[in-house]
């Protein structure tokens, strides 16, 4: 981590990110379930780890190995936490969707008419995936709790992380059969020779 938080500090100063990161604390916590749930394919159009720039599309792959309910969230450099896809009516009016095993699912699907746009608030952002093979009211109540206004949740993001940490692993230990993935990227302003 340390090592982690130096080549941040360089691109700050480079001018590349500029802006808050996420949580050190938010990011192990969720790095910890996807270690503990692993088997979640997570990655961006760019790879996990990458920059882009104001302006920019961004698309999203899962693959899940098994069926189930995909959840996947946004941990912003502002601090505030998107519930990218469920439920997320921009790109499918169902809710809940499912995900067939081994699956490709891109996001936003070629169909969709809103696409992933990079914008401010600039820095390191993380996203965070997991399905389950069935709709759970301890996540939903989680959800609830975290005043959910469509899709964007306004809470504090360590407490969320903490809250989903907690019951994923519990969920996990008592034998459910959930996978998850975690894939960080950095927003970043357009480059100074944009038009």
């Amino acid at each position: 981590m340390k090592g982690m938080a130096v080549v941040v500090c360089i691109l700050c100063t480079l001018g590349v990110i500029c802006s808050a990161q996420i949580a050190q604390e938010t990011e192990a916590l969720l790095t910890g379930v996807a270690f503990i749930a692993q088997g979640l394919q997570l990655v961006t159009d760019k790879g996990c780890g990458e920059t882009y720039r104001e302006g920019e599309s961004i698309s999203i792959s899962v693959t899940s190995p098994i069926d189930g309910y995909l959840y996947l969230l946004d941990f912003q450099a502002d601090g505030k936490v998107v519930m990218m896809l469920f439920p997320c009516r921009s790109f499918w009016k169902d809710f809940p969707v499912t995900v067939k095993a081994n699956t490709k699912l891109t996001i936003p699907p070629e169909v969709a008419t809103t696409k992933l746009t990079i914008s401010p608030p600039f820095g390191k952002e993380l996203l965070f995936a997991f399905v389950v093979p069935e709709e759970r009211a301890d996540l939903i109540k989680i959800f609830d709790a975290n005043n959910a206004d469509e899709h964007s949740y306004l809470t504090e993001q360590g407490s969320l992380a903490g809250q989903l940490a907690a019951v994923l692993i519990q969920l996990r230990a008592s034998g459910v059969n959930l996978v998850a993935g975690i894939c960080t990227y950095y927003a970043a302003p357009a480059a100074a020779n944009s038009p």
